[in-house]
């Protein structure tokens, strides 16, 4: 049946179901976030205020739920009581389950499927696989209303990405990444996955600091050949991220550090040179010096902030008093390689 016809039809039946005749299907439960406080206390004073959605089974009076998980849940977490009526609509016994998944998709608001999770994407797209669509309808039919391009590669990605993740439970740090911030985890392999998800329980690190500390990881691995949950095991990753008093942004920015002075010691060696040379020159306040991150351009840039003639001349003046200092010939010298 069409999906055109399967949204007429929906639309068109209502019936009272009782709703212990009612069970879920994993496939089409989307979202395990609770209602809030107001939705539920809705919730139980008009349960069919919006009517369910709910496909029959063939031989016997049992219903598939469709639409309303989170209501379901509420109102058994609230107690149900005995006998229940609900107002549902009926989708037919001969609707495939791919149907339905695309039904309950396309109907989603905008907003909401704007709003889905990467693991809730590729967890969907694996969904609509597993019922029967292939990999070209999933491009030309689901990524689209994912708000992702038509790619056949594109779906296979997310789909390596579904079975990677499989039944994993995501630290809470990753379970509202976007798709773009779960992708580069397909450098890894699955035994890698648990000691990086304990990485993102530790640090709880946003979308970019993620990336970016995966793609050091990655980068450190390659030079070192090695899988990812073996050099987290290393003795200075280990030490680190055995500490208990470092959490969050601090062992990030700790734990970053490590990674970048692991995967290039002796640019790492270069800035601390620099950095320590610029401290023992004591720059006027209100002066910065800098260099590229990656000692590739033989100058250094100066900032020099100055609110009037008098603090400007004042700043230069105390600048030409460091020209003769050995620091300043070092980090000419430095730059000079």
């Amino acid at each position: 049946m069409k999906t055109e016809a399967l949204t007429e039809l929906v639309l068109e039946k209502l019936e009272h179901v009782e709703i212990s005749h009612i069970f879920g299907n994993e496939s089409l439960d989307w979202f395990p976030e609770e209602l809030d406080a107001s939705e539920k206390a809705q919730v139980l004073e008009q349960p069919s205020l919006m009517p369910w959605v709910v496909q029959s089974q063939e031989g016997g009076n049992r219903f598939m739920l469709v639409d309303g998980y989170r209501r379901l849940r509420s109102l058994k977490a609230m107690g149900i009581k005995q006998g229940m009526i609900l107002e549902c609509r009926i989708i037919p016994a001969q609707i495939s389950l791919g149907e339905i998944l695309f039904f309950r998709l396309q109907n989603l608001p905008a907003s909401k499927r704007k709003g889905l999770s990467g693991n809730q994407s590729t967890k969907i797209l694996s969904r609509f696989h597993q019922s029967g669509f292939s990999v070209q309808e999933l491009s030309e039919k689901v990524l689209p209303l994912l708000g992702e391009p038509a790619s056949q590669h594109r779906a296979n990605r997310m789909l390596q990405l579904g079975n990677m993740l499989g039944a994993l439970k995501l630290p809470e740090s990753m379970q509202k990444m976007t798709l773009q911030e779960l992708m580069p985890l397909l450098r890894f392999s699955a035994e890698d996955l648990p000691s990086l998800l304990e990485l993102a329980r530790l640090m709880t690190p946003g979308g970019n600091k993620w990336k970016t500390m995966l793609q050091l990881i990655d980068e450190n691995c390659r030079i070192r050949r090695v899988k990812a949950h073996e050099f987290l095991k290393d003795g200075d990753c280990r030490t680190l991220l055995n500490k208990p008093d470092l959490q969050g942004p601090v062992l990030y920015r700790r734990f970053k550090q490590l990674l970048e002075r692991q995967r290039n010691p002796e640019l790492e060696r270069l800035r601390e040179q620099f950095e320590e040379f610029s401290r023992e020159l004591k720059l006027p306040e209100r002066v910065v010096m800098k260099t590229d991150a990656f000692f590739e351009k033989e100058e250094m840039t100066l900032t020099m902030k100055a609110s009037s003639l008098e603090e400007l001349s004042l700043q230069l003046e105390k600048l030409r008093n460091l020209l003769e200092k050995p620091e300043l010939k070092q980090i000419f010298q430095l730059l000079k390689g």
